[in-house]
């Protein structure tokens, strides 16, 4: 996937990070992280693992929204 957002939402609790990502084929995943695990730099690119917690659909446009995920790779960004 490659990262497209990085938005941190403050709580009560803390913060969360939604980390907006897609991927080759187009397809967009969301993760509500409770860190920053994927960092903070928009296009990097990473192999992850999750489990899919929903399908979702946000002005138009649908989505697949995953927990629980882990780095398995981090690639080059891409045009490098």
């Amino acid at each position: 996937v490659e990262i497209k957002a990085i938005k941190y939402i403050p709580s009560d609790y803390g913060s969360t990070t939604l980390y907006t990502m897609i991927t080759p084929e187009g397809n967009v995943i969301k993760w509500f992280a409770s860190n920053d695990t994927l960092g903070e730099e928009i296009g990097a690119r990473y192999v992850i693992r999750g489990t899919v917690k929903k399908h979702d659909v946000w002005e138009g446009i649908n989505s697949t929204v995953l927990t629980r995920c882990s780095i398995v790779d981090e690639l080059e960004p891409a045009g490098e």
